[in-house]
């Protein structure tokens, strides 16, 4: 997570924290604890781990509730985030593998290096200001001061304190417990949406450093940490609460898994049974997650498959810290909802759904970034649970990732195999679907076409995207699902996230009158869907005009070993613009019209509001258009950005429409830099018309070069045909009239 400057501000500066980290218990401020939300009056019972008092209470004042006799006490630590045989397996991994040895090396350094002065200021004068605003307005600002600054903190408290375990006597334990002892202070008084997420997430390392150090400090010392996780807990029950009464992310979301990980690792650290039991089956609990969370085969709601793993990792974790506490209330990686649901489809599910370079289609909020699932270290977990070879082969896809396997790896790690992919597929609860020209093993080479399609509804992450594509051939991605990634801290919440990456603009899809879709309600029409020996088919649409308002829409396509058709119709029943638009990942070519280098290109204005302000010139030119009319193709060949061997040398595009156009040619922001580089990105342009068709043929490497004519005409039983000419070989493909779908 990158982290944005350091603001000025009254609270904990770096001098302060140097003289914290010199200080002690006698030389902490006092500070106010919020009585934990789920707590009752008593005494503590025996349990080592169990607070006391706050910070500033006296012996007088009432204790949280005692520990429950289910949960032992004067248990040795650390006993619930690394267990003894987690720490053994590390300390054997660093003798036998070279790349975990480097490893423990890594981390050591890490440890050492990283200078508590260094560490930003933990401030509290900025909620004077960002408190009085609307919360939508001050993201940012609480995930800096609420997310990233504290979780530079305990960042290094946990390096520190997992290398005290392989390397004792390299001082890491003093230095992690001087880390820890400062950043007691924090007080947990800001309220937003993210703040129950933000303490959670970097909650789970600092009760981690503590358990792992849990011996090295005083009676005193321990007192002001468990005043500290008291309020830290308390505020993550707070904001739980918020979102279970308000539910501002919808009635699921991630943040419900991350608030209920903070209920369950203080409830079973401190002997609270409550709060284990509120994690588990509370409110928007884990079981009610697991039972309406997930979709088809295992695939999480939220509408982006990279925000899988922010919503099942949590839910590792707590069955790996139920298990490792001996807590008989859940056993999470067996459980099985009554509607079959279970942990471990989950991770299951997005090896089902890859790119034959293993990457995952970015579909939904992505930030820019294209993810491989082993690059997850839930799956080194996993696969030393099951033993599944499907998650071996998923870690190994995911290259370098010798500190995430130090203390969870299983070596020797087989190589593992593949899953043998099906051809083609939908998850027709979601609304995907993904077209494969090859499958079983062979899918794995990338030779041939993979397609991936959307007439989705789900919600939370999800873009203005319907009925786009993207589309991998022949080893690499060429029609790509566009984002310009961000400089700024707070992805989510960035300007160009809202503004650009989640409009209609930056997806391969059709835009009406220049505005983006409107949400449909619901998900759009299957209306076919053939997975036929040397072809594949899909039509998708939006046959009731939900889009856009009176527009109704249906995308054809079709993968055969040599080509991909891709046939777009539109209609309503007054005139429109439609633009057609494509992005790709390559370097752009001369534009052709008929076969001929375009002698019109024109220049080419684009709007100064919404998304279209973001937009470039292409290659270092401006944007430009030339007409195109109903007899004639354009043709763009797209050249291999990548070193020779790395897939194919050229793609080709050809696109035909059924009436006057223009071509734009332009560039989509690869980040949002003033200077950033760019996707070539294309539109076709309709200016005025109630029904229009788009005809596109893609093809890449030996096969782009061949010249092609491309017609359509009208068919039997209420079907086009579209016929493609090239080589002196004429193909016949059919599609759905879309006037004829009521």
């Amino acid at each position: 997570m990158s982290d944005g400057p350091e603001p000025k501000g009254r609270g904990v500066t770096r001098r302060d924290a140097i003289k914290i980290l010199g200080a002690m218990a006698s030389a902490m401020p006092a500070l106010p604890t919020a009585p934990l939300v789920a707590a009752q009056s008593g005494k503590p019972d025996g349990n080592p781990n169990a607070p006391t008092a706050s910070a500033n209470e006296s012996s007088s004042t009432t204790p949280p509730a005692p520990p429950d006799a289910a949960y032992p006490a004067g248990r040795p630590h650390p006993f619930l985030f690394l267990t003894a045989s987690d720490v053994e397996r590390a300390r054997m991994n660093m003798k036998k593998d070279a790349t975990l040895a480097a490893a423990a090396r890594e981390l050591l350094d890490i440890a050492q290096s990283g200078k508590p002065a260094d560490l930003p200021p933990l401030e509290r004068e900025w909620w004077e200001i960002a408190k009085k605003k609307s919360w939508g307005d001050i993201y940012p600002e609480v995930n800096k001061h609420t997310g990233q600054v504290p979780r530079q903190w305990a960042g290094l408290a946990v390096a520190c304190a997992r290398a005290s375990l392989l390397y004792p006597d390299a001082g890491m334990d003093r230095k992690a417990r001087d880390i820890m002892l400062a950043l007691a202070q924090y007080t947990f008084e800001f309220d937003h949406y993210d703040t129950g997420l933000n303490y959670a997430t970097w909650g789970v390392e600092c009760l981690e450093a503590y358990d792992i150090l849990y011996g090295g400090f005083t009676p005193g010392e321990r007192l002001r940490l468990d005043a500290f996780f008291t309020r830290m807990a308390d505020a993550i029950i707070r904001n739980d609460e918020l979102w279970i009464r308000d539910q501002p992310g919808g009635e699921l979301n991630n943040h419900y898994l991350w608030h209920k990980l903070g209920r369950l690792m203080y409830g079973l650290f401190y002997g609270r049974p409550q709060l284990v039991r509120e994690a588990l089956h509370g409110p928007k609990s884990v079981v009610d997650c697991m039972r309406y969370g997930f979709t088809d085969d295992g695939l999480w709601m939220e509408a982006s498959l990279n925000y899988q793993s922010v919503a099942t990792s949590p839910i590792v974790t707590m069955a790996r810290l139920l298990e490792n506490a001996g807590a008989a209330e859940m056993n999470l990686w067996q459980l099985k909802t009554d509607d079959g649901r279970t942990l471990r489809q989950a991770y299951d599910a997005l090896a089902g759904i890859l790119f034959p370079d293993s990457t995952l289609p970015n579909i939904g909020d992505c930030y820019g970034r294209r993810v491989k699932p082993g690059s997850m270290n839930d799956y080194n977990i996993l696969f030393g649970r099951f033993r599944d070879p499907v998650y071996a082969w998923l870690l190994r896809q995911a290259g370098d990732r010798r500190r995430a396997d130090l203390f969870f790896a299983t070596r020797p790690m087989p190589e593992g195999r593949p899953p043998a992919t099906p051809t083609t597929r939908l998850w027709p609860e979601h609304g995907y679907a993904m077209l494969r020209t090859h499958g079983g093993l062979d899918y794995w080479t990338g030779k041939g076409w993979t397609l991936f399609a959307t007439y989705s509804n789900s919600s939370v992450h999800a873009n203005r995207d319907k009925l786009s594509l993207m589309l991998f051939g022949e080893g690499r991605h060429w029609l790509v699902d566009c984002e310009a990634r961000t400089k700024a801290a707070h992805a989510f919440s960035a300007s160009v996230q809202g503004q650009l990456n989640r409009e209609t603009l930056a997806h391969n899809a059709l835009l009406v009158d220049g505005e983006s879709q409107r949400s449909p309600g619901g998900r759009l029409d299957l209306v076919e869907f053939q997975d036929l020996p040397g072809l594949k088919r899909l039509s998708i649409g939006d046959v009731q005009g939900r889009l856009y308002e009176g527009v109704r829409q249906l995308r054809t396509t079709i993968l055969l070993e040599d080509y991909v058709v891709d046939f777009y119709q539109v209609e309503a029943q007054k005139p429109h613009e439609y633009a057609w638009l494509t992005h790709v990942d390559g370097l752009p070519g001369e534009g052709l019209l008929d076969g001929r280098p375009a002698a019109s290109w024109q220049p080419f204005q684009f709007r100064k509001d919404g998304p279209w302000k973001w937009l470039r010139g292409d290659d270092g030119a401006d944007p430009c258009q030339a007409p195109l009319d109903a007899a004639t193709p354009y043709s763009e060949t797209f050249a291999n950005p990548t070193p020779a061997g790395a897939g194919p040398e050229r793609f080709r595009l050809d696109v035909l429409t059924d009436g006057p156009s223009e071509v734009v040619r332009c560039g989509f922001p690869r980040d949002d830099s003033s200077d950033p580089n760019i996707f070539p990105m294309r539109l076709v342009r309709r200016p005025s018309a109630a029904a229009a068709w788009f005809l596109a043929l893609y093809r890449a490497g030996e096969r782009a070069a061949a010249s092609v004519k491309l017609s359509v005409t009208p068919g039997a039983m209420h079907r086009w045909e579209l016929v493609i000419e090239r080589e002196g070989r004429i193909a016949k493909h059919v599609a759905p009239m879309l006037s004829a779908l009521r």
